[in-house]
């Protein structure tokens, strides 16, 4: 059996998890599944490079070998280069709780791999909550039962998370769409290739590149969606009834009528995911800022893990397309936390505007790690991760709050801002 280690570090011999390495299956060795086994009635053969499963059955697919002991923190996505020949395109990839096989109690994330599509490469979330911070074993299965035709994977790929050259904006990964040359990734377009594709444009509000969604039909809703590919850790959970405020800037071809609707889905804890919908803007023909802000979700009582931004993006005509950019998003709440800040006006960070009613902007030398919003209770009200210099404070009642700021190197200043209406 073969299993490939692309390093990145230096390994140490530990019984912890393992760090610092992706995991790699190639299937280089005809009949060596590597030890990916069966899950459930379907069948397994590896040749010509490819695993290939065939008579999938109803949930059928297939996962590793138990053991694999990697901190969920540290491995945040799968990657599968397959070719789908079924008639079916939703599918799951699952982390199994240690030591079983039971699909039920595994945590499960969805992904669509169009009926009847060529090769190409899906990067899918691992799903979180069900192993104590774990991943022992996981698998990869159709979301019901195929009539017809087999999955032939190229690849799999337990990806090491990685924050070098990355940028974060809120509890999205590459916000602004600049991390990679000519490539908008980790984002990518679900639904039916046929009637709208994503890739990147010039045509930027801010800095050099945006994310371009073409359209080769009129797109119902629900058919493509641009989905961010991470689901970003929240710690302490956040329950249903704080608020979610996404702002982002879009512009379309001319009569196009082109809708944007945000959404995002969350890992309940102890459960499974929710999914919840935010209002539609209809795109104008020049760059324009745009901003919504509802709950979590509408279920009482439950809290969640993790979140996940996606657009669902519909409407349009062939030849027509969108492009969006400059992406903020923060999470505001009562429950967010206390935290027992020592104010000391750091004379080296300037706020703009002060007062403020939007989206304040940090002027700093050093990179920022953190954001947090601050009442004079010591609530925290407003929390946001990753390397942004914008907080959008909109929803925040008016008075005055204290800006707590954590750099790259894990210095941490203070400044006081006034927000109003």
């Amino acid at each position: 059996m073969k299993k490939f280690y692309i390093l990145f570090a230096l390994i140490c011999f530990t019984t912890n998890a393992i760090v610092a390495q992706d995991i790699q299956y190639n299937f280089s060795s005809s009949g060596d599944t590597e030890g990916w086994e069966a899950h459930g009635v379907a069948t397994l053969t590896v040749a010509s490079g490819d695993l290939t499963i065939s008579d999938i059955g109803n949930y059928g697919g297939t996962r590793s070998l138990d053991g694999l002991n990697l901190a969920e923190s540290s491995y945040t996505t799968v990657e599968i280069i397959m070719e789908n020949t079924t008639d079916f395109a939703t599918f799951q990839v699952l982390n199994y709780v240690t030591g079983s096989t039971n699909a039920g109690t595994a945590a499960k994330q969805d992904f669509t791999a169009p009926a009847m599509s060529a090769t190409n490469t899906y990067t899918v979330n691992i799903p979180t909550g069900s192993n104590s911070g774990i991943i022992d074993r996981i698998g990869i299965r159709a979301k019901g039962q195929p009539a017809s035709g087999t999955l032939r994977i190229e690849s799999i790929t337990i990806v090491e998370f990685d924050s070098s050259g990355t940028s974060y904006n809120g509890f999205v990964e590459n916000a602004g769409f600049e991390d990679a040359t000519s490539s908008i990734a980790p984002w990518t377009l679900s639904g039916d290739g046929s009637l709208a594709t994503a890739t990147f444009s010039n045509d930027a509000n801010e800095g050099v590149q945006a994310a371009r969604i073409d359209f080769g039909a009129n797109v119902p809703g629900g058919q493509a969606i641009l989905w961010n590919n991470y689901a970003f850790p929240i710690s302490p959970a956040v329950v249903y009834d704080e608020t979610v405020t996404i702002s982002w800037d879009m512009k379309a071809t001319s009569n196009a009528d082109i809708t944007v609707s945000p959404r995002w889905k969350m890992a309940i804890v102890g459960g499974a995911t929710r999914t919840t919908f935010a209002a539609p803007n209809i795109a104008t023909n020049a760059y324009a800022s745009y901003s919504v802000s509802r709950d979590v979700s509408n279920f009482a009582a439950e809290t969640y893990s993790n979140i996940e931004l996606g657009f669902n993006i519909f409407g349009g005509e062939d030849g027509a397309f969108v492009l969006i950019d400059n992406i903020v998003t923060t999470i505001t709440g009562t429950s967010l936390g206390i935290d027992d800040v020592t104010f000391l006006d750091d004379k080296n960070i300037r706020l703009f505007p002060n007062p403020v009613s939007d989206i304040l902007t940090i002027d700093s030398a050093s990179n920022i790690a953190s954001i947090k919003a601050i009442n004079l209770l010591g609530q925290v009200l407003v929390i946001q991760n990753g390397v942004s210099n914008k907080l959008n404070v909109s929803t925040l009642p008016s008075g005055a709050y204290i800006l707590k700021i954590v750099d790259e190197n894990g210095a941490v200043s203070t400044k006081k801002f006034i927000k109003i209406n």
